[in-house]
């Protein structure tokens, strides 16, 4: 129920507003961008450059999150396999003496679980620090070729100033569409927990009708009980009665 828990959770932070917000944004892009030619001309090289570049590394990181996922899953469950098998079945481990093979096996699928799951943050982390990386070397980029066209006469201060703020806009809507793709991944990883769970068989399935007792009083009774050993000649109990209510006590 922990992972179950851990899963809706994920899933809740993908299914919220910032995608919709994400994919406003995009076509932003190639508003800036036309702009950003529009006032520097060959400037707007820089970011056209960078969001297919910033896009297609974001994508083969994602694709190694989506491994990384599906494999901190599988350690998730292998250890609450564990636990349920150990639990269900304790007097067998007592009586065969398995448990320290089953602690053993415990904190290796433990261990696995944690290094999996620190190089999902770490992708993680590459994913959103990608857009600020690119969002520096672009801001450097378009400041060094702005310069010598400054110098050149082509483009005044006044444009370098635009092209800069410009072109860092554009790659503004990366960013949030990077932590979107990041929780869709994790959220997507989620719904394996949650559609097991789905899928278990209810106790009282709809549509097949169960005896019941309208009214349950409890207690117990005994009428004309006859009890002999086996060998003896005379029983034990013979026409015995018996009534107990459910809020008596009998040791």
């Amino acid at each position: 129920m922990a992972a179950v828990a851990d899963a809706l959770k994920d899933l809740r932070g993908m299914m919220t507003a910032a995608p919709v917000l994400a994919l406003v944004d995009l076509p932003f892009i190639v508003l800036f961008i036309g702009a950003c030619y529009f006032v520097g001309g060959p400037v707007a090289l820089i970011p056209l450059v960078a969001v297919p570049t910033v896009l297609f590394v974001s994508l083969i990181l994602q694709l190694l999150l989506r491994a990384q996922l599906s494999g901190a899953q599988g350690s998730v469950r292998q250890r609450l396999y564990i636990a349920d098998e150990t639990l269900n079945g304790l007097g067998t481990v007592k009586s065969l003496g398995a448990e320290v093979a089953l602690q053993r096996l415990w904190e290796d699928v433990t261990a696995s679980m944690h290094r999996e799951m620190r190089r999902v943050r770490g992708v993680a982390a590459w994913i959103t620090n990608l857009t600020s990386v690119a969002g520096k070397l672009v801001l450097v980029a378009t400041i060094a070729y702005g310069a010598f066209l400054v110098i050149g006469g082509a483009l005044s201060i006044g444009g370098l100033v635009a092209v800069t703020l410009l072109a860092m806009a554009a790659l503004a809507p990366l960013d949030r569409l990077a932590a979107v793709l990041v929780d869709y991944h994790r959220g997507r990883a989620a719904l394996d927990p949650i559609d097991a769970l789905m899928r278990v068989p209810v106790e009282r399935p709809d549509g097949v009708a169960f005896a019941g007792s309208n009214t349950v009083a409890g207690g117990i009774a005994f009428q004309d009980v006859h009890f002999r050993y086996p060998g003896q000649p005379n029983p034990v109990l013979e026409g015995a009665r018996s009534r107990s209510s459910r809020v008596r006590r009998s040791a």
